[in-house]
């Protein structure tokens, strides 16, 4: 029941949203944007596997040049996949621009 309720309202709202969309403006077919959002999170996944080996690599950098002991658990912080979604989306408007 926990799931089921959020995701009914979503399910209504998107359904609602749509069709006044469709009614009131000219849209480009659904198709469409759902193929850029597989586009954006593919690329927000990438950025954040990227920035996650990075950071790792970074923290075994540190731990066998310096004497400072860094845990890989820094890595296990909220910042990072949302700045990995920040970094994605920025990345893929601007790639879209052009």
């Amino acid at each position: 029941m926990d799931l089921i309720f959020p995701l009914t309202l979503v399910a209504l709202s998107s359904a609602g949203a749509y069709r006044l969309a469709r009614r009131r403006f000219a849209l480009r077919p659904i198709a469409d944007a759902v193929q850029m959002l597989v586009d954006c999170l593919g690329v927000c996944v990438l950025f954040l596997a990227f920035n996650i080996v990075a950071g790792a690599l970074t923290i075994l950098l540190i731990r066998s040049l310096t004497p400072i002991s860094v845990s890989l658990y820094t890595l296990d912080n909220i910042v990072l996949p949302v700045l990995s979604v920040v970094q994605g989306l920025i990345f893929r408007f601007w790639w879209q621009h052009d």
